[in-house]
Order: C-alpha cells, then sequence, then structure tokens
C-alpha cells in the first residue's frame, strides 16, 4: 500500500512539472511573438539619420503641459522650454529651449482642403522638398502621418499630424543635427504626450 501511495505521489509530482514547463515555454513563446512595430498613435521620437524608436518615455522633471484652448489639444513641454507670443488667432504655440538652439511647436489648423491623411503626406513632403530638404524618414498608418529629415543649414525637423477630415493637429521639432541625440528622449516625451483635440475644426 505504501509503495503504491509513494508511485501516485512521484506520478503527480512529474504532472505538475510538465505543466509548469509549458507555462514557461508559452510565456518565452509569447515575450518573442510579439509585435515590434510602434502604436500608430504614438509613434516616438526620431533622430537625423533614423526613423521612430518605440521608447516608452516617463515625463521629465520640471516639465509643463500646454493646452490650447480653440482646438482642445495638448502636450508636454520639456523643462525649461519658454512659450514665445501666442499668434492672435490662437491656433497653437512654440517653446523655445533654455540655450534658443531647439523648438517645438503644437498647433490646429482646419482642413479647409478636405485632404485626406495620404494626401496631406504628400503635401508636407513637397513642401519640404521644395525648401530643399532632405527627407529621412516617412511614418503613415490611419489618420497619422510623420516626417523627419534635414535642412540645409544643419537643422533636423520632424513633424507629426493627425489628420482629420476636418482639422490637423501638428507637432513640429526642430533642433540641431550635430547635438541630435541630446534631443531624441525630449521628441519622445512630447509625441508620447501628444493628446489631438475634437475631430471637429476649431
Amino acid at each position: 500500500m505504501l509503495a503504491v501511495l509513494l508511485i501516485m505521489a512521484v506520478a503527480a509530482l512529474a504532472a505538475v512539472g510538465q505543466k509548469a514547463s509549458q507555462k514557461s515555454a508559452a510565456a518565452r513563446a509569447a515575450s518573442t511573438s510579439r509585435p515590434t512595430s510602434p502604436d500608430p498613435k504614438t509613434p516616438p521620437a526620431t533622430s537625423h539619420s533614423a526613423g521612430p524608436r518605440p521608447t516608452a518615455a516617463a515625463p521629465a522633471t520640471g516639465a509643463t503641459r500646454y493646452a490650447n484652448v480653440r482646438f482642445g489639444f495638448s502636450f508636454g513641454v520639456p523643462a525649461g522650454y519658454q512659450a514665445a507670443t501666442p499668434p492672435a488667432d490662437g491656433d497653437g504655440l512654440t517653446f523655445t529651449s533654455p540655450g534658443r538652439a531647439a523648438t517645438v511647436s503644437g498647433y490646429g489648423s482646419p482642413n479647409v482642403l478636405g485632404r485626406s491623411p495620404s494626401a496631406e503626406m504628400a503635401a508636407v513632403v513637397k513642401s519640404y522638398q521644395s525648401a530643399r530638404d532632405t527627407i529621412t524618414y516617412r511614418f503613415f498608418r490611419n489618420d497619422v502621418i510623420a516626417v523627419s529629415g534635414t535642412t540645409p543649414h544643419g537643422m533636423v525637423f520632424y513633424q507629426r499630424e493627425i489628420v482629420y477630415p476636418a482639422v490637423i493637429y501638428t507637432l513640429l521639432w526642430s533642433y540641431p543635427a550635430a547635438g541630435a541625440t541630446q534631443y531624441d528622449a525630449l521628441v519622445t516625451q512630447t509625441v508620447i504626450s501628444f493628446v489631438p483635440g475634437p475631430a471637429h475644426s476649431g
């Protein structure tokens, strides 16, 4: 009788071990099969030489938040960045870095031409190319587009838009290519923090 009980106990332990092994294998498989493409609503920062990199950036210490009354969008402003004079039409605001080397702007505009995201992407690209800028990155998914590159004067631009039928929300960065790496985290934080307003025009 004791021998039978021992055999049953060993069998039960073996079954538990097998189940644990199966769970561990399943967890490893899940961790290696997760999609790596960025969320279309939160494409992160881009440098002058590469496209957005997925980064779960936490809000920086001392950062503030700008909220636009007219269009209803908002985004996080890096610590120390100073607001420029607000435009008369209240469509957005530009903030300048402490050393005045970089700027970040957020604004809304009525989609008066009724452009689709693909048409808006084409127009933005054409605008930069007409200025002889070099485009190094393009992102387009659903209603989100992003373009990045460098100007002939050695500045990086990163423009991200959320294109609705009645309104377009834009986040625009400009900073020196020579020090691009120091701005990557800041760009990522503003991109992730950007919340568009409603789909109707302001």
